[in-house]
This record gives structure tokens, sequence and C-alpha cells, in this order.
């Protein structure tokens, strides 16, 4: 990522050894919420850069705004402080009439190269447990699921990454094939509607003792035998656990 050897070796720090297997909870959903503290002062200014990039088009100063948070904040902080907040603004803008759907796509498309390439080498030395990571039939929103995988990969998961639009028969087919101890599915709001249905059925084909991981605004809260998680920072201390 073209950074000084120290700030790359100072993000190889931030990785943690995967934690032990999960246990699937056969009796109901549970809600993981613990969240570190962040510093939003530190991160408003980076939100700012990216706005003003996005809103020029301006492909290789948003790109330079996000690797700079990334290196400056680290990664969790870049993803919930920076990442997540800038989109939600570019989604706000285009829904108040002030950004067009060319910024919002311009936007979206980077961000999700700059978190495919900075997952990269932690999937290379990533040896812990595989899990799959998708998102249901007719969910063609894979921002969030990008930032899933890349906080599995930072934990030392070894992620099975199926992408958007993927039928519950297929996810199923991998966790057995793969041998995974979890599934994690993201859900965007607009797929909130039949979310339910979906994931019991994933549940039912899913083995035993598989854990279902859920997670985006249109995540319902009450699965059997699921685990919701609020926000990537709930997401990373279950890992570290």
């Amino acid at each position: 990522m073209r950074l000084p050897l120290s700030e790359l070796e100072g993000l190889l720090g931030e990785t943690k050894r995967p934690g032990e297997r999960p246990r699937a909870s056969e009796r109901g959903s549970r809600r993981d919420t613990a969240s570190p503290t962040f510093d939003d002062s530190a991160a408003a200014p980076f939100v700012a850069s990216l706005l003003g990039a996005a809103g020029s088009l301006d492909r290789r100063s948003l790109r330079r705004a996000l690797v700079e948070a990334w290196a400056r904040l680290g990664p969790l902080e870049c993803l919930v402080g920076v990442v997540a907040p800038f989109l939600r603004e570019v989604g706000a803008a285009w829904a108040e009439g002030t950004l067009s759907v060319r910024h919002e796509h311009f936007a979206s498309g980077i961000a999700a190269d700059f978190l495919r390439e900075a997952r990269r080498p932690f999937e290379e030395r990533a040896e812990g447990p595989v899990v799959v990571a998708a998102t249901l039939p007719g969910d063609m929103h894979e921002i969030g699921l990008l930032s899933v995988a890349l906080v599995l990969s930072m934990g030392g998961w070894r992620v099975a990454y199926l992408g958007h639009d993927t039928p519950v028969r297929e996810i199923a087919a991998l966790a057995k094939e793969a041998g995974a101890r979890a599934v994690a599915v993201s859900v965007s709001p607009s797929r909130r509607r039949g979310a339910a249905s979906a994931l019991l059925a994933l549940r039912e084909a899913l083995p035993r003792g598989t854990e279902l991981w859920l997670g985006g605004g249109g995540a319902p809260a009450d699965v059997p035998g699921s685990t919701r998680f609020e926000n990537l920072s709930a997401l990373a201390s279950r890992l570290g656990r």
C-alpha cells in the first residue's frame, strides 16, 4: 500500500490470533454489542476529505485519504470511524440530491477496491478457522461484507468469500465442504424484507456446529441459532476472545 516500512510493521501488529472455537446457539439468537470508543474528532477530517473528493470525482485524492486514514488511525478505527460514515454520508447526499448516482457509484467502487487491497496481506497470513462470507440472494450491496471480510482476516480467520447475491444452498454447501466454523452474512437495509425466512433456511441447512453470524442495517435480531453483531467493533472483539 506504499506505506513506509515502519507503518507497515505497525499494521502487522494489529493482527490477533483467532479465538477458541465458537459454539453455535441452538436455543435462540444472540446479540454482541461490544464496542471500543473511538475518537470521532480524529476521523472527521478524513470523512470531510473523502466527501470532497467524491463530489469532485477525484479518484487520486479519495484513495490517498483512505490510505492515510488507515495508516494514521489504524485499521479498525479507519473502518468504523471513516469508511462507514463516509459511505453513509454519500448515500444521504444522493438521497438529498446533492450528489448523483455517478458520485455514489464512483465512491463505492473506490472504497471497495481499497477494502480488497487492504485485506490481501492479512488474508495471505491467516491460519485460523474458516468462515464463509456472503450476502443473501437479491442483496447486491457488498461494501459491508467487504468490511466484515477484512475484519475477519485481520483476526487471523481464513475467509471463503462468496460475495453478493448468493443462493442459500450455495452458502450452506461451501460451509460444509470447507468445514467452516462460521458463516457471516451481511444484510443491507434494502434486503430487510424476507431476510428472516432466508436466514432461517440457511440455519437449517448449516451443520449444527457452524455458527451463523449476522450484521448490517437489514439483519433481523431474532433468528434462532444466530449471533447478530451490532457493528464491526463487536465482531473484532468477538474474534479476539
